[in-house]
C-alpha cells in the first residue's frame, strides 16, 4: 500500500523556494498557517487538489506517494 509522502511535498516546496504563503494563495487559503496544516498532516490534501499541487511543485502526482 502506498503512503502519502508529506515529506516530499515539504522538501520539494523548499527546493523550489516557494513560501507557505505562496502555496496558501495558490489554493485560495487565507494564510500560510492554513496551508501548513496540510503539509504537516493535520488536514489531508483532497484528491482534486493534487494536480494543481503537482503543477505548482513541478512534479508528477505519483511523486506524492511512496
Amino acid at each position: 500500500m502506498n503512503q502519502f509522502n508529506l515529506h516530499f511535498i515539504q522538501k520539494r516546496r523548499d527546493d523550489l523556494n516557494l513560501t507557505l504563503k505562496e502555496m496558501a494563495e495558490e489554493f485560495g487559503m487565507k494564510n500560510a498557517s492554513n496551508y501548513s496544516k496540510y503539509e504537516t498532516g493535520f488536514y489531508a490534501f483532497k484528491a482534486k487538489d493534487l494536480p494543481k499541487l503537482a503543477i505548482k511543485l513541478k512534479c508528477d502526482v505519483t511523486n506524492f506517494f511512496s
